[in-house]
């Protein structure tokens, strides 16, 4: 009876977990500590009392070891070079490299409920969805939106061309909306597309979770979904030919691959060059070419004085409106945008107009000053420096290029053991592994659940396959 009780709270434990993914805008106690964090320590408790818990580290693959020797040499960084932020920092590489990325994933893989945590997943992406096209709606039709009553971290104002809004969902920026999306949000479709439900509501799900994406407007997200599916149908024709010829069969043809193929890599150059021809027509999407994102073609002063009229607009609607509660708000939002401008005008504040393209040789010059073990974790945010933007280049800073490289064999090796496993929906999670990756080369909060909550999955379907084989 207890043991039934261990594994049924581990379950619902977890799948509170996975419904909770996104929601990193409303904090527990600071921004590095979202409300999506408060389930873990009681998933963690649950684990201790499920039944012969040995087995979750018996379940360990020989790449974890990437892993675990990464998170190793990040903590002998911090004791080499300790800063305010070394314990904080610690703590997240564990509890992403061990614990989500291993124990978590072992423990879900032996004693997850399937159906139970995937349906979780489903209504995580579609209730997080919903809201994200719900906000969009409501603040492009009536300039109004009613979750700004919740306690956010940072209020989502966020605009793109033509006074476009952009969905934060309950996402501290709509760009974790479309990385959530790209990821578990493509799992979930294709478990509700394999299920004997209605055409219909198959087809209303896909539609709901495409369009929040969109509403995004997040160049990065549209980036990593091409890339990625460059990179599958690569994969399929150069190393995958009898799966290949299963898809010329019964879905398409190996010209329609080589199609698909050709226009997706036409459309990332698209994107990536700055044509000026094209760029009003991007704007006018929120779509900026990646190359005019990266080199800065438009500096941060530009987009902050932009934001700022945009702003100045809308709190002379919200006074005529006598809405109070609007104003208040969008004050706020003025007064950090006033603080950033004085921040970029001030003489310690050159940095926080620099493209990201500065930032990361910034960063790479840094680290190859301590080129072994790295500055220590959390080295930009005590010295109060802008953020490196690049999960890769940020490990490369804080733990040299050992852990980095360490880290690199990690990712890698868990990609090809996804790419080479029997599970027929494997290019789903390929794909989605892919998106996932992609995405922290233009962030870098790796603590993010997403692409780690995909490997659960991932093995979880993995092993209930291995079941039904053995049975």
């Amino acid at each position: 009876m207890l043991r039934n009780y261990s594994v049924a709270t581990f379950n619902w434990l977890v799948a509170v977990a996975f419904v909770t993914a996104s929601v990193n805008n409303i904090a527990i106690r600071n921004e590095s500590l979202g409300l999506y964090l408060a389930v873990y320590p009681f998933v963690i408790l649950s684990m201790v009392f499920l039944p012969k818990p040995f087995i979750i580290i018996r379940e360990t693959k020989w790449f974890d070891w990437f892993a675990i020797v990464f998170t190793a040499l990040v903590v002998m960084s911090a004791a080499l070079h300790p800063n305010s932020k070394s314990v904080t920092y610690v703590g997240l590489y564990g509890f992403t490299f061990i614990f989500m990325t291993i124990l978590l994933r072992n423990a879900i893989s032996v004693f997850g409920w399937r159906d139970f945590i995937q349906r979780s997943n489903v209504i995580g992406c579609g209730a997080l969805s919903a809201i994200a096209v719900t906000e969009f709606f409501s603040r492009y039709i009536y300039g109004a939106n009613p979750l700004l009553r919740l306690p956010f971290i940072n209020p989502p104002v966020a605009v793109c061309g033509f006074d476009i809004p952009r969905s934060y969902g309950l996402s501290i920026e709509p760009t974790y909306v479309a990385w959530y999306l790209s990821t578990l949000g493509v799992v979930a479709i294709w478990y509700v597309w394999k299920q004997s439900i209605t055409w219909i509501f198959r087809i209303a799900f896909a539609v709901l979770l495409a369009l929040a994406a969109v509403v995004t407007w997040s160049t990065s997200a549209l980036v990593a979904c091409l890339a990625s599916a460059v990179g599958v149908f690569a994969y399929v024709i150069l190393f995958d030919r009898p799966r290949l010829s299963i898809w010329r069969r019964n879905i398409i043809s190996v010209g329609s691959a080589w199609l698909v193929t050709l226009v997706a890599v036409i459309a990332v150059i698209v994107i990536t060059i700055p044509a000026p021809s094209l760029i009003p027509c991007l704007d006018y999407v929120g779509m900026k070419p990646i190359s005019q994102a990266i080199y800065g073609y438009r500096d941060m002063q530009t987009q902050i004085l932009a934001q700022k009229e945009v702003l100045t607009n809308r709190q002379s609607v919200a006074e005529q409106a006598g809405d109070e509660t609007e104003v208040v708000r969008v004050q706020a939002a003025l007064d950090a945008t006033e603080n950033s401008l004085a921040q970029i005008h001030s003489e310690n504040g050159a940095e926080n107009s620099m493209s990201r393209y500065q930032i990361w040789k910034r960063d790479i010059s840094k680290a190859i000053e301590k080129p072994f073990l790295g500055w220590g974790p959390g080295y930009n945010s005590s010295t109060g420096t802008s953020s490196s933007l690049n999960f890769y280049i940020a490990a490369f800073l804080e733990s040299g290029v050992v852990g980095a490289g360490f880290l690199g064999l990690f990712l890698l090796f868990v990609g090809i053991h996804i790419a080479r496993s029997t599970l027929p929906s494997k290019y789903v999670f390929l794909f989605a592994y892919m998106a996932g990756l992609i995405h922290l080369s233009t962030q870098t909060r790796f603590f993010f659940p997403f692409a780690w909550l995909l490997l659960s999955l991932f093995w979880l379907e993995n092993k209930r396959q291995d079941t039904e084989l053995a049975s």
